[in-house]
């Protein structure tokens, strides 16, 4: 049987700041849990989002890249215990995913899905199940979280890189990040089931290879991005999925 961890935290806004706008790279031994997450496109596997190991069966990512005219499940596929994108970990295929019911009711908001898998992940050191945060809690402004992925979100510039990043990101108050986006030349919904985050004292760009990629908080997962502005040099803070909203959701699915 497996099992979700939920997680208690106690958080406090910290004074510190980082002025670094481009991630760190680092093995995925350091972020077990992250997972690649492969859309077939032809006869080749390319990886477009990401999301994180919750159980040895079943991954957490956003519903948008679980859904769509062209999903099925057979043109989705894991890649775990990997700090290269698309290139070696274990591989694992999908059998079925279950998107929140709020998503699709109001622009972005329950962008979540629990996905399992058609065979169980063998947990190594590369390979780890994320202990989640538990329901109702919520983040405070200033908050240092961590993003990990293989996108520009968290390496910065315009050029890919393929390896795994981090980047030290600052939560924003959401009231704040609401009037934003209502003003955005594309304007979007920020609900209070989000989490808005950014580089000390700005936003940050946004690339859609980090859909679905994770927040930390103290090795916690606490959100999974879901928008944001591309090349809008950092005025925009990112919208993550906030997984407290959604965790006793999460645990009766994951089963």
């Amino acid at each position: 049987m497996a099992y979700v961890a939920l997680v208690l935290l106690l958080v406090a806004a910290v004074s510190c700041s980082s002025n670094d706008i481009i991630g760190t790279p680092v093995e995925v031994t350091t972020f077990p849990s992250i997972v690649q997450v492969e859309i077939r496109v032809g006869d080749y596997w390319i990886q477009k989002c990401a999301g994180g190991i919750i159980t040895n069966y079943h991954i957490v990512s956003v519903a948008t890249c679980f859904s769509g005219a062209n999903y099925s499940p057979e043109r989705r596929r894991v890649r775990a215990g990997a700090s290269r994108r698309g290139e070696a970990g274990s591989i694992v295929y999908v059998m079925q995913e279950y998107n929140h019911y709020y998503f699709g009711s109001l622009d972005a908001d329950g962008d979540i899905s629990v996905v399992r898998l058609t065979g169980p992940l063998t947990f190594s050191t590369g390979i780890a199940q994320a202990p989640i945060v538990g329901q109702g809690i919520e983040l405070p402004s200033g908050l240092k979280v961590v993003n990990v992925g293989w996108g520009t979100t968290v390496q910065g510039g315009q050029d890919v890189d393929d390896a795994l990043y981090k980047l030290d990101l600052f939560t924003q108050n959401n009231d704040r990040c609401v009037v934003k986006y209502l003003y955005a030349t594309n304007p979007r919904v920020v609900t209070e089931n989000m989490i808005c985050a950014g580089l000390y004292g700005k936003g940050r760009d946004f690339d859609v290879s980090d859909l679905g990629s994770p927040l930390y908080y103290d090795n916690v997962l606490v959100g999974l991005l879901s928008f944001g502005v591309p090349n809008a040099d950092d005025e925009y803070p990112v919208v993550a999925t906030a997984v407290s909203f959604f965790s006793n959701w999460i645990t009766r699915t994951a089963v």
